[in-house]
């Protein structure tokens, strides 16, 4: 199950919801070579250093259109690509209902955090449509729920999930 928050860099003039509509109407991912400033590296190993050090062991990987940073933990999986000016954070999550909180959507939201400090980026959670800034996390736990029971009638339907 995919839950996802995308990061857009503010634009001077905009607001955030035209910042981030401007963004995904221009969305071409993996489509360019990446090209880093210096601040943006820099932002990119903060990243991984405090992932790691806050919440554990992370890897990282650099390939030609994004650097990707992957993070197990106790409560699933998650992947951010990083692409300078905008990211997603993808979370991997098959169970729902109380397990969604404390644990996974609290530990994406942590990591969303770190890469809002670090590179100046704002966080949207996609499914819950907030902003990772003062996001309701109780709201993002019945969204995630909704997507995974969705999922699940998928599977069940296909015959790929025992019902």
């Amino acid at each position: 199950m995919g839950y996802a928050i995308c990061f857009v860099r503010p634009k001077a003039g905009r607001t955030l919801d035209e910042t981030l509509e401007d963004s995904f109407s221009r969305l071409s991912i993996g489509s360019r070579k990446l090209r880093l400033s210096p601040e943006q590296r820099t932002g990119w190993d903060q990243i991984v250093r405090r992932v790691t050090a806050e919440l554990g062991s992370a890897t990282s990987e650099e390939f030609r259109s994004d650097l990707v940073l992957r993070y197990q933990g106790p409560s699933g999986y998650m992947q951010l690509n990083y692409r300078g000016d905008s990211a997603e954070l993808d979370v991997f999550y098959f169970y729902s209902g109380h397990f969604a909180l404390p644990g996974i959507l609290a530990e994406a939201y942590s990591i969303a955090t770190i890469v809002e400090q670090e590179t100046g980026l704002a966080g949207f959670d996609v499914q819950a449509a907030q902003w990772v800034a003062g996001a309701d996390l109780a709201l993002a736990a019945v969204k995630l729920d909704e997507a995974i029971q969705g999922l699940r009638q998928f599977m069940i339907r296909r015959g790929e999930f025992p019902g």
